[in-house]
């Protein structure tokens, strides 16, 4: 169970993180409470899996890139490698695994058919998996989700 802070802590960084070179000190402001305090509760949520990641969400298309999805076909003994794998590359937003026989997906960021190509080259020749496929959108829908807590 949440206790009353840590909902407002993370409504707040969902909706309206601090853009600053001192986010956590404005968050704690507006908290009245300390800075190490409110990092001493994020990284507890962090720790319990409650929050994956804090971080930016850009539109790839206002900064220069298109973006895929991607599935693929992984035997489960290798799927933690690959899902490692496709993880170290910087271009890849996200990453899930299904229940389905294309078992791994992901949405990939790409300035050039040139790059995305050699990317997914590189995760056929390491992953020694072929079956591979791109997937782009042919509508593109911007779904915003915030959790009031």
């Amino acid at each position: 169970m949440l206790n009353k802070l840590e909902k407002e802590i993370l409504n707040i960084i969902q909706q309206n993180f601090p853009i600053s070179s001192n986010p956590y000190q404005i968050l704690a402001k507006k908290l009245k409470i300390t800075e190490s305090k409110a990092l001493e509760i994020i990284k507890k949520l962090i720790q319990k899996k409650i929050i994956r990641k804090i971080g930016p969400v850009f539109e790839p298309k206002k900064i220069g890139y298109q973006t895929t999805l991607i599935a693929m076909k992984i035997p489960p003994e290798k799927l933690k490698k690959v899902v490692e794998l496709v993880n170290s590359f910087p271009q890849v937003t996200h990453n899930y695994g299904r229940n389905h026989i294309y078992n791994l997906w992901f949405t990939l960021n790409f300035t050039s058919r040139k790059e995305l190509n050699k990317i997914l080259n590189k995760i056929k020749e390491k992953t020694k998996i072929k079956e591979i496929y791109n997937l782009p959108a042919l509508n593109f829908f911007k779904i915003k989700v915030n959790f009031k807590l």
